[in-house]
């Protein structure tokens, strides 16, 4: 089975609600739901909840959600364009569920578990995508089976985020992502911004990650100046209930035998740069960051770029492909590296 992990949305808590209803009737038009469940604190304690009282009852049971140690999941099964199926929950995480994490993990407002399982049949050795992102050359994988895939995961998209819609989005940034690899953005499948210049910005996200352990979902959704924040700023962003995440760079010295050339990529580009080329990347206008991360697809030709005009700029490796590689060539392009 191919995951293609989680697709996440970035949004206040104020619109939280109002966007996961909205994430709910547009996958229903192309679904049914299965079951709903309520969790409390951890998978392990779980109610189900009766889908009628569920659809009479969702502003209620969702606002008992925020702010607390619960999350509600309404598990489904999704038709695709290329007439496969995702069996994935869409979910609505309180900021306190798992002690916090995983809303500083994925967010509020977020669909995983998705999986497409023909497809899989078609493809070169069934490989998963984790390690197929690692790979130095894209696989040789049949050439139908891929663009199918490839459709069926940005129609799923374009469906949940309700981008082509009159309704403005409520969301300001979203992601798809393989489980384990975020909240590291340039490791993201899909990165979606409303503004432009955040394309620059995920940059100073990247630093802030790599040396300081800052949890990237909060950076997000604040919005916040990265090479401005307080030693108190820090702390908020870098402690959950006691619990300091690792920082990147301390997680690669722990596991670095275990790592593919990929992630070390990564590694000797933060090693390589300075705090000041960091700083001169993250603010660089959008446009110009947008332009260079474009010059560069055209050297992975299996990224592609889409531009939703004023509602934003999306950069996608499909299913298969993380983000990366544009990032870091654009980083050096601009650097003259």
């Amino acid at each position: 089975m191919v995951q293609l992990s989680t697709l996440a949305f970035c949004v206040e808590a104020k619109d939280s609600i109002q966007m996961y209803l909205q994430l709910l009737r547009r996958l229903l038009e192309k679904g049914n739901m299965v079951y709903i469940k309520q969790y409390k604190n951890s998978v392990q304690d779980e109610e189900e909840i009766d889908k009628e009282a569920f659809l009479l009852s969702a502003d209620e049971i969702l606002q008992d959600t925020i702010g607390s140690d619960k999350k509600v999941a309404v598990w489904l099964n999704y038709e695709t364009i290329a007439k496969t199926y995702y069996g994935l929950n869409a979910t609505h995480c309180g900021r306190w569920f798992r002690s916090g994490f995983e809303f500083l993990d994925r967010g509020r407002v977020f669909a995983s578990s998705i999986s497409i399982t023909d497809l899989v049949e078609a493809r070169k050795n069934a490989i998963e995508p984790y390690i197929l992102q690692e790979l130095e050359v894209p696989l040789d994988v049949d050439e139908e089976a891929s663009f199918m895939l490839d459709e069926a995961f940005f129609e799923f998209f374009l469906r949940a985020s309700g981008l082509t819609e009159k309704e403005e989005p409520l969301f300001k940034h979203a992601a798809f992502f393989p489980e384990g690899t975020w909240p590291v953005i340039t490791e993201g499948n899909l990165v979606y911004h409303k503004d432009i210049n955040q394309f620059s910005a995920d940059f100073a996200r990247l630093y802030a990650d790599y040396y300081w352990g800052i949890y990237l979902y909060p950076a997000l959704e604040e919005d916040m100046d990265i090479w401005n924040l307080t030693a108190e700023q820090k702390e908020r962003l870098t402690n959950n209930h006691g619990r300091k995440p690792e920082s990147i760079k301390d997680r690669y010295k722990r596991v670095r035998k275990y790592l593919s050339s990929r992630a070390h990529e990564i590694e000797d580009f933060m090693e390589s740069i300075s705090e000041d080329q960091m700083r001169e990347l993250s603010q660089m206008p959008g446009s110009q960051m947008v332009d260079l991360l474009k010059q560069a697809v055209k050297e992975y030709p299996y990224i592609q770029s889409f531009d939703f005009g004023k509602r934003g700029m999306m950069f996608s490796g499909g299913p298969l492909y993380t983000l990366w590689p544009i990032y870091h060539r654009a980083a050096q392009i601009a650097l003259g590296k």
